[in-house]
């Protein structure tokens, strides 16, 4: 019974290290890059900073909607310079109009031109972009992004 405890901890720590280490890394047709966390700042779908990203959206959806919904329309967005000058803008619409029952609008902008738009996982803790600004990764699902024009 002795022996069993520092066995189970033993695992235990080496599924929270193989986690972490993927978690860090992204795969896509080929062989494993380095990757960045995501960290979107959310604000109310009404802010002015934020709605500009998404005004043909946010103008679709009536306010009744917008206003009186269960669960209120916000606006993800976080903005990463990479080492090769890239800057890049990701931002996701989580609106009772725009998301279905696992997915939300998302959209990739570089120097304020859209690049890239799809749904995406609405679970904000699980998206990635590879180091190199080639891939991005929601809730383990990759994305290419295009290249720079």
């Amino acid at each position: 019974m002795t022996l069993v405890r520092p066995l189970v901890r033993a695992v235990a720590l080496l599924l929270l290290a193989a986690s972490a280490a993927t978690a860090q890394s992204i795969t896509r047709e080929g062989p494993e890059k380095p990757a960045i966390k995501l960290e979107y700042a959310k604000r109310a779908a009404s802010d002015a900073e934020y709605s500009r990203f998404w005004q043909d959206a946010l103008s679709q959806i009536p306010a009744a909607v917008l206003d009186g919904a269960k669960v209120p329309s916000e606006i993800y967005a976080t903005s990463v310079k990479f080492p090769n000058g890239r800057t890049l803008t990701f931002t996701m619409l989580a609106a009772p109009a725009m998301c279905g029952s696992q997915d939300c609008a998302e959209r990739i902008l570089e120097d304020g031109r859209l690049i890239y738009a799809g749904q995406v996982c609405t679970n904000v803790e699980g998206h990635f972009v590879s180091t190199d600004a080639d891939t991005f990764v929601a809730c383990g699902r990759p994305y290419a992004i295009p290249p720079k024009r």
